[in-house]
């Protein structure tokens, strides 16, 4: 089992593995969605697990809020990743993630700290400088594919990567406005409004902020989903057949009946992993997933976890 070595500096683990969007790190941050228009879980498009976050690009109402945190700061070593999936780019610079103290400008106080925005080819961060005024790098990225997208912070240099390169650098001192910055996905904190001029329409999937700089050089590309709990419980599916197969793994708490975590089996492989935050015995389910054709679920009981 490939543990994140990071996983204890993580601090934040938002994706659309479940109905509710809550975040899975230790942390547990405050997600509040908006009340007008809030952030859907979809199954149209994935990158692991069978579901992502949905940014229909209709409404600037359309967000939600990961917390007050000094964490967000640039202020210390800082890794921000996320896949995202691009419908349709936006030359306006439509908002994605950010953190801000509450006034949509680049200010010493309660201003933006940094941005991530849809441009017309692809996805830019800006952060703001010491001067008090934003600077950026920036990557191209194709529409309707996944990409994997990431800004690490060494306490002296900037550096986005796309899907583990490093494309651009930038060592421009960021600044630390004063306020304590508030999270968002979809929206600058203090923004809003029935206009679709800053509206995203994106998939995304497996946000991860940790306060600690991952890489300087080749990013370490998840090639599954990201480590939201403790104890994991894995293994291998195979069909009847004995055939290795993909199938949707669902554990839940032994005494308590409580949903813990989900995943789907390599259809290559059939390996899965489950990660949980609960280090008790389990009861492991498997469902089929293929189309046409129907089994009985595969029940796993007195399943224990492991570190």
């Amino acid at each position: 089992m490939a543990s994140d070595p990071y996983f204890s500096s993580t601090k934040l683990i938002l994706n659309g593995d479940y109905t509710t969007i809550a975040d899975r790190s230790a942390a547990a941050q405050t997600i509040s969605q908006s009340s007008i228009s809030p952030v859907t879980v979809s199954n149209v498009q994935s990158k692991f697990g069978g579901g992502s976050m949905l940014l229909p690009g209709i409404t600037q109402n359309t967000y939600l809020g990961f917390g007050s945190s000094t964490i967000w700061k640039l202020s210390a070593p800082l890794t921000i990743e996320f896949w995202i999936y691009i419908n349709a780019y936006n030359s306006n610079g439509a908002r994605v993630l950010s953190a801000g103290g509450g006034t949509v400008a680049w200010n010493s106080t309660t201003g933006i700290h940094w941005l991530f925005q849809i441009t017309s080819n692809g996805v830019a961060f800006s952060y703001i400088t010491s001067g008090w005024t934003a600077n950026g790098v920036s990557i191209t990225c194709s529409l309707s594919t996944w990409t994997h997208v990431a800004v690490t912070f060494d306490g002296t240099t900037i550096r986005m990567f796309k899907n583990g390169v490093l494309t651009s650098s930038s060592n421009t001192a960021p600044g630390v406005p004063s306020g304590t910055p508030n999270g968002h996905l979809g929206a600058i904190n203090g923004e809003g409004g029935t206009a679709s001029t800053y509206a995203a329409n994106v998939y995304i999937d497996d946000i991860r902020i940790t306060s600690v700089c991952r890489a300087i050089s080749d990013f370490p590309v998840p090639t599954s989903a990201n480590q939201d709990g403790a104890f994991a419980i894995e293994g291998i599916v195979y069909d009847d057949t004995a055939s290795p197969c993909s199938r949707t793994v669902r554990a839940y708490a032994r005494d308590t009946g409580e949903f813990l975590s989900k995943t789907i089996s390599d259809p290559i492989t059939g390996r899965y992993t489950l990660w949980t935050t609960r280090n008790t015995p389990c009861t492991v389910v498997f469902f089929d997933d293929d189309v046409g054709v129907s089994y009985n679920a595969l029940v796993l009981d007195r399943v224990s976890p492991q570190t």
